[in-house]
This record gives structure tokens, sequence and C-alpha cells, in this order.
């Protein structure tokens, strides 16, 4: 588990080496700035977050402005994004819906389940949604843990429109008053229309 783990925080260390090459590069504020945002998307900023970002940058950096002067500013600009980010705690104030998302193998199923026990221990009424209609065994690991949580699962079958299981999951968390409802879905990549726009269906 920690290999992985080592191995998957040391590609995003390696991206950010390659965000901080580009200050080193000497290349003129527009070159550095049309790099960037590919540059954060590797180091898992992700897109939205890093063309809020890039588009600060625009706005507030000088044209002239110099390699440090454009490290300070994006320095500063992603220390607001991470202070303006929830802790992904539900407040308290309705029911919540948490969406997992993210790539094959990024640990998506293991997490709804370790935030299900943990939002269970505090009292909430928890409820899962096994939205990954297509990967192999994704229904029944999440009924595993479940059913070792004692949290009710919806699942639906394999190859079925996983918005169809989310609407399923979503009547049943109204009815039974649920207070946070965790939907796992299938792994997919930003560059995957079609799977980003099953997402989109999905929310």
């Amino acid at each position: 588990m920690f290999a992985n783990l080592r191995e998957k925080l040391s590609r995003t260390r390696n991206a950010f080496r390659k965000v901080e090459d580009l200050f080193q590069s000497g290349k003129r504020r527009e070159e550095i700035l049309d790099s960037l945002e590919e540059a954060l998307i590797l180091a898992d900023v992700g897109v939205a977050a890093s063309g809020r970002v890039l588009e600060a940058l625009r706005t507030k950096t000088l044209k002239d402005a110099s390699e440090a002067d454009l490290e300070a500013a994006l320095k500063d600009e992603l220390a607001a994004l991470l202070s303006r980010r929830a802790d992904g705690r539900p407040d308290g104030s309705g029911p919540t819906v948490i969406l997992m998302v993210g790539v094959n193998g990024g640990g998506k199923t293991t997490s709804a389940a370790k935030l299900a026990a943990r939002f269970k221990g505090e009292g909430k009424k928890v409820m899962l949604a096994a939205a990954d209609t297509f990967r192999a065994a994704a229904q029944e690991q999440l009924a595993l843990w479940g059913k070792k949580l004692g949290v009710p699962v919806v699942k639906g079958s394999y190859g079925a429109d996983p918005a169809a299981v989310v609407f399923d999951a979503v009547q049943s968390f109204k009815a039974q008053h649920g207070d946070v409802l965790l939907v796992d879905t299938a792994g997919r990549i930003h560059t995957n229309t079609n799977l980003m726009n099953e997402l989109e269906k999905v929310k």
C-alpha cells in the first residue's frame, strides 16, 4: 500500500519539478503561462483549478513580469486555492452527496469506504452508491465494504447506466432521510470525452 502511495506521490512531485523548471527556462511571461496550465494539470492540480490559477496570473502579473515574480505569484495563487478548499466534511446543514472521481487505481472505492466509516462513526446516516458499472467486481467490492461497515449500498447491474444507479440511490437516500451519500464512479481521465460526458450526466 505504502509503495503504491509513494509511487503516486513521486509522480506528482516530479510533475511539480517540471512546473518549477518553467521558471528557470529563460522564457518570456506568455510562453511560461502557455506551458504552465498543462504542467499544473499533470501535477494533479485539476483542470478547473489550473484554469483559475492561470486566469489569476494573467490578471495580476505585468506583461514584463520576471520569472521570479511569476513564480511568487503562482505560489500565492496555489496557497489561496488550498486555503479555500473545504475539508470534505458535511456541515450538518442538510443531506450531502459526495461524488468520488479520479483515474483508474486511484483508490476511489477504498476512500469511499473509509469516508463511510468516518461519517458513520460521527453518528451520520450513510449510504453508498456503486455507480462504477464498468470495472469488473467494482460493485461487489463496494457491497463487501457496505456489509462490513453496516452501511446500505445501492447497486446496478454490470454495464448499466451509472446515472440510473445514482438516480435510484438518491431516491432511496431521500426516502431514508440520509445524511451522507457517497457515490463511487468508474475511473476516468479528463481527456476521455465520452467518460467525462457520462460524469456530467451523473452530476
